[in-house]
């Protein structure tokens, strides 16, 4: 991203912000609680708070509202901006680790092509044998 994106603000150090802290962003807004995020997430309230001071700070924006009474929160007009980009990079970090984390299969097995007689057929055909021809060569299953 270049300097001035959304998500690399931070003006003293220019440093990205970090997976995890959009993951913790995204579950407070999901569950609009930061006591029930942090217990979701396995870490301290005050921890979570912290993080998401930080977070706001870095971006240089409010990102919730929060209620003094219900001890609910919810998005701000920065905040849903934010949790659009970063539900869509969270989706695209797991997608990645996913590719990387599924084993890789060989590509196997049986092409059947059908057609009618034609040049274009033949020339298929033609290249189909030698393909066969030059796997069995090498030892492996045509």
């Amino acid at each position: 991203m270049e300097k001035g994106d959304t998500l690399t603000q931070n003006r003293e150090e220019d440093k990205p912000v970090e997976l995890r802290v959009l993951r913790y962003f995204l579950a407070v807004a999901r569950m609009q609680s930061i006591s029930a995020a942090a217990e979701e997430l396995h870490i301290t309230q005050p921890t979570l708070s912290r993080q998401l001071m930080e977070l706001e700070e870095e971006l240089g924006a409010k990102l919730f509202d929060r209620g003094r009474k219900n001890r609910r929160v919810a998005l701000t007009e920065a905040g849903k901006r934010l949790h659009r980009q970063a539900e869509e990079i969270v989706a695209l970090a797991d997608k990645t680790l996913r590719s990387f984390q599924a084993p890789q299969k060989e590509i196997s097995g049986e092409i059947a092509i059908g057609g009618g007689e034609t040049d274009a057929m033949r020339l298929v055909a033609r290249a189909a044998r030698v393909h066969q021809a030059e796997a069995l060569l090498d030892g492996a299953p045509a």
